[in-house]
């Protein structure tokens, strides 16, 4: 059975046939879903990038007191 099958078997008679209810039914239904994969869809984005490796560089601790000389390391870095 097609998908559209399957919701014209499972949400037609839920609403006795009215098709203007089984669509309104269908909106909230797919609203509601797409809030949660969004929701889904950040946290898990949240959740890898806590879960990342530390990358692989120097750490460029500020030095006490600043001078010129640090200053200019991050200069050109690109």
């Amino acid at each position: 059975m097609s998908l559209g099958g399957y919701v014209r078997a499972e949400i037609l008679p839920l609403h006795d046939g009215n098709v203007e209810q089984a669509f309104a039914d269908l909106c909230e239904r797919f609203a509601s879903l797409s809030v949660q994969l969004e929701r889904a869809d950040r946290l898990r984005s949240y959740a890898y990038a806590r879960e990342m490796p530390p990358t692989g560089g120097v750490i460029d601790d500020v030095p006490e007191p600043i001078t010129d000389e640090w200053i200019k390391t991050g200069q050109g870095a690109d």
